[in-house]
């Protein structure tokens, strides 16, 4: 991809905003996205951001930094753009602004639950599909999660089988 400094806004930025053109060497459909200037949250001055609709998002969140290496790559080889964090609320945020189209949640986060998360997640964005990371059995996640319908469970990051038919699910939806 190309990354295009665009110098000719219709209206003027402020002083650190920068608009940006993301160009794949195909063309493809774009969507236009509105963000908030991030160096200064309570400027509320508009950026547009012309962003690949083709591009499948996902969202890793994890309970510890780099723990899960091995998913983020897997997910990066499906064809997803991966973005791994271990903050739920920073992350939740950040949902709000660009939507994932999947989220792989570990159970057990450091300041929340990851079921208590999906259930924050499904309120921005209701369409995201979600994995839920957990050592507990499929009944107890069925259970545990009743509404919330997550797409499945993988036992760690390195159970990448289970990921395999996940992403095969999602694929058909």
């Amino acid at each position: 991809m190309k990354l295009v400094l665009d110098t000719h806004s219709p209206k003027p930025l402020p002083e650190r905003s920068l608009r940006f053109e993301f160009r794949s060497p195909e063309p493809a459909p774009f969507e236009r996205k509105t963000c908030v200037n991030e160096d200064d949250p309570k400027m509320r001055d508009e950026v547009n951001l012309l962003t690949d609709v083709g591009t499948s998002k996902a969202l890793v969140l994890v309970k510890e930094s780099g723990s899960a290496a091995s998913l983020i790559q897997r997910l990066a080889e499906a064809g997803f753009v991966v973005n791994a964090s271990s903050d739920p609320t920073q992350s939740l945020e950040e949902c709000r602004l660009n939507k994932p189209d999947l989220a792989v949640v570990d159970e057990d986060l450091q300041t929340m639950s990851g079921i208590h998360f999906i259930f924050d997640l499904l309120k921005v964005s209701w369409t995201t599909a979600t994995i839920i990371v957990s050592k507990r059995v499929d009944e107890a996640i069925h259970e545990a999660t009743e509404g919330l319908g997550i797409l499945g469970r993988i036992k760690d990051y390195e159970d990448l089988e289970s990921l395999e038919s996940l992403l095969k699910k999602f694929e058909e939806m």
